[in-house]
């Protein structure tokens, strides 16, 4: 029995934001792609033939995009974490989900789909949950006034002694 598997609704564009996801997040793959038939061309009023569902493995995880039609968008209520090894792999995650999106407060952008992303450093789970309290408070009272997140002074705020 497989675990949950995140689907994201697009209308018409599940093949480009696939291609997309795929070049700029690390380990990530395009596994399957399906096509509407008549029924499900007929249900969405995409036409028949065209990309139905384009199945990913992002780093380990599956991630499936469904072009489900105009009926609904994407809002921050849900986001997906990225985690990144180190400064230089956050940069890249951050700036190709960031081209023709919008970037948020903490790490968050917005991707040019209207898919939220968390761009996270490892080092900055492992701080959050670890850390003692006055650590988890120094380091969330900076990460508060981050947008593209700086491990660096992460990492400083948590070695600091207090």
């Amino acid at each position: 029995m497989q675990g949950i598997i995140p689907h994201v609704w697009l209308d018409g564009s599940a093949e480009a934001a696939a291609n997309y996801w795929s070049e700029h997040l690390p380990n990530t793959r395009i596994i399957r792609i399906t096509h509407h038939d008549a029924t499900s061309a007929a249900a969405s009023g995409q036409d028949e033939g065209a990309v139905l569902t384009v199945s990913l493995d992002v780093d380990g995880s599956p991630l499936v995009v469904l072009n489900g039609g105009p009926g609904y968008t994407l809002t921050p209520a849900l986001s997906l974490m990225i985690p990144c090894g180190d400064q230089a792999q956050l940069d890249r995650v951050w700036a190709g989900l960031a081209d023709g999106g919008q970037p948020q407060a903490c790490g968050w952008v917005t991707d040019r789909w209207g898919l939220s992303w968390q761009v996270t450093p490892a080092a900055l789970i492992r701080m959050l949950e670890k850390g003692t309290p006055a650590q988890r408070q120094r380091v969330m009272g900076l990460l508060m006034t981050m947008g593209r997140i700086e491990l660096a002074p992460l990492e400083a705020a948590f070695a600091a002694a207090g």
